[in-house]
């Protein structure tokens, strides 16, 4: 879908255009939540599948990776519906940049969002429909 967005600056008007996808951003893995002992926020989050071909998988993201850091921030949701609610908001083309923990080394791994595909679509309000049954 494309849609104009009409910018007024002064006396001059600026149209500049803008593609907004109609799924949400999607970054092609799978993870599980993990609470450190000392916090009952979750502190990491512990990668469980990649899609082959996937945004994440063509980042250099791997099966076990565990996500201590998103932007530069330390992964801290206050539980599962908090980190599904945080992916829900990407976005298509925007960038993430997660810090990465593998046995002997830490490393930052840029993803880039794709327009989710509708059956993944699916799959995610699943999720978001039993992360919801858990509170």
């Amino acid at each position: 879908m494309r849609a104009i967005r009409i910018l007024i600056v002064g006396s001059a008007l600026w149209v500049t255009s803008a593609v907004w996808a109609a799924n949400p951003g999607w970054l092609g893995f799978g993870y599980t939540v993990h609470r450190s002992p000392n916090d009952a926020r979750i502190t990491f989050l512990f990668v469980r599948q990649l899609v082959p071909g996937g945004p994440a998988a063509r980042a250099g993201l791997h099966v076990q990776d565990v996500i201590s850091a998103i932007d530069g921030r330390p992964v801290r949701f206050a539980d599962a519906s908090a980190a599904l609610a945080f992916f829900q908001k990407v976005r298509p083309r925007q960038a993430i940049v997660f810090t990465v923990v593998q046995p002997k080394v830490s490393k930052s791994v840029r993803v880039v969002a794709a327009e989710m595909p509708p059956e993944q679509l699916r799959r995610w309000k699943e999720n978001e429909d039993l992360a919801k049954q858990s509170h």
